[in-house]
């Protein structure tokens, strides 16, 4: 390192030739004593740009936030369930009550004993209704049970063979106590547990445009007062593809007429 005296007032320092820095580098005034360092440019190039700061969230925002938490919270299949129920009461009651609603066989149309009824896709005739504890082999007697009988033809009118399982699906009866597979039915449930055809087999499936007789199977418990007459409701169904899996099928069942038929004992 060297040193020039000559004025009294600077002092140049050069840099130890082994420093890795260049040669006056920095200098040093004597009289202030202060030590002037070289200006020194940042660098940003190449460095990722700074991120803004979020912006805060919308008055209009907050408000849908909290709705959708309030929603969630309060949208539960437990609170669906009691909703749907409350509805469902809702409709009854302003309908009257459960005894309007099964009061509304009552309106249906009625037919006379007899006469040819549309049931699609059958013509139902019913001429005759009998109560009896057993037919001999046929139908053989079952402890605290009777059996109601109800007779007529019938006739498809669907271009294809339909099984008689949808004839069953057809025929209903309204009277206290029915029975089936041993277990108590609802009325507007009691459909006949067997058809029969005229030479006492049961029946197969029913052919286009053959009018064939029958006979409806039905069981009433003993307990059950025997009925003087027998009220018949016949329904109607339709044709059509499955909403489910899109296979065609009968569905739609719905009551079409109705009508009163006397019950005498079935004496062979």
């Amino acid at each position: 390192m060297g040193s020039d005296n000559a004025s009294g007032d600077v002092v140049r320092l050069t840099t130890d030739p082994t420093s890795p820095y260049p040669e006056n580098m920095w200098t040093s005034d004597q009289r202030s004593g202060e030590v002037a360092l070289p200006e020194v440019t940042p660098q940003t190039e190449g460095l990722p740009a700074a991120e803004e700061a979020p912006r805060p969230l919308s008055a209009a925002v907050k408000r849908t936030v909290r709705w959708g938490r309030y929603v969630s919270d309060v949208v539960t299949p437990t609170n669906l369930f009691f909703a749907l129920l409350a509805l469902v009461l809702l409709v009854v009651g302003t309908l009257g009550g459960w005894d309007k609603v099964r009061a509304a066989s009552d309106e249906l149309p009625v037919v006379a004993t007899g006469s040819e009824t549309s049931a699609a896709p059958f013509v139902v005739t019913v001429t005759k209704s009998w109560h009896t504890a057993e037919m001999g082999k046929l139908l053989t007697r079952q402890r605290g049970q009777r059996y109601l009988l109800v007779v007529g033809s019938v006739t498809s009118q669907h271009n294809e063979p339909v099984p008689s399982v949808i004839l069953s699906k057809a025929l209903a009866i309204d009277v206290p106590g029915c029975r089936r597979d041993g277990l108590m039915l609802e009325q507007d449930a009691c459909h006949p547990e067997q058809l029969l055809r005229a030479d006492s087999l049961r029946m197969g499936d029913l052919q286009p445009g053959m009018t064939q007789p029958f006979v409806a199977v039905f069981r009433q418990d003993s307990a059950s007062p025997t009925p003087s007459q027998t009220t018949v409701i016949l329904s109607s169904q339709v044709w059509r593809a499955s909403r489910l899996d899109g296979g065609m099928g009968w569905w739609d069942l719905t009551p079409t007429a109705q009508l009163t038929v006397p019950t005498k004992e079935y004496r062979p």
